[in-house]
């Protein structure tokens, strides 16, 4: 069992100074003291992790309240495959509030290699997972492996 651990206060507080950002400011990538802007889907906005204890993470904030549920099914999609063979082919979840607020990955180079993205869809389908939403966008390279970096979508581990 993975054991997460708990954020201290000054990420906290950094993480509810990310949630308030404004749209504008985040098309100028803007970001508050400590992280670092990489990217805005339609439902989160991730940074890099500059400095405290995650420093060099991936930090997931959910963009609205009906957002949230996004960050809670990637934790739990983590713990659920965590000793199952797919596990490999997951960025790690190394933290996360409960009530889905924010999520920290692992960081994981992004990739425009179509091998390594067909390399992943094929071992998904070995367990009956159909992944449609596998792309280039949603895959990166962790330790010299090919991962998923968003997982929100899939439907459950067999």
């Amino acid at each position: 069992m993975v054991l997460f651990l708990i954020l201290n206060v000054s990420i906290i507080d950094n993480i509810t100074d990310i949630q308030s950002i404004s749209s504008k400011r985040i098309r100028q990538n803007i970001s508050p003291d400590g992280f670092t802007y990489l990217d805005r889907g339609n439902s989160r906005i991730i940074f890099t992790i500059d400095n405290f204890e995650y420093k060099g993470k991936v930090l997931k904030v959910a963009r609205r309240n009906h957002d949230k549920g996004l960050n809670k099914k990637e934790a739990k999609i983590y713990e659920n495959v965590i000793g199952h063979p797919l596990e490999e082919y997951f960025c790690p979840v190394v933290d996360y509030d409960n009530n889905g607020e924010w999520l920290i990955m692992e960081y994981a180079r992004t990739t425009n290699n179509t091998t390594v993205v067909n390399e992943i869809k094929s071992k998904l389908e070995e367990y009956d997972i159909y992944p449609e939403d596998v792309n280039r966008n949603n895959v990166g390279i962790y330790n010299g492996n090919p991962v998923l970096i968003d997982y929100a979508w899939i439907p459950r581990i067999k």
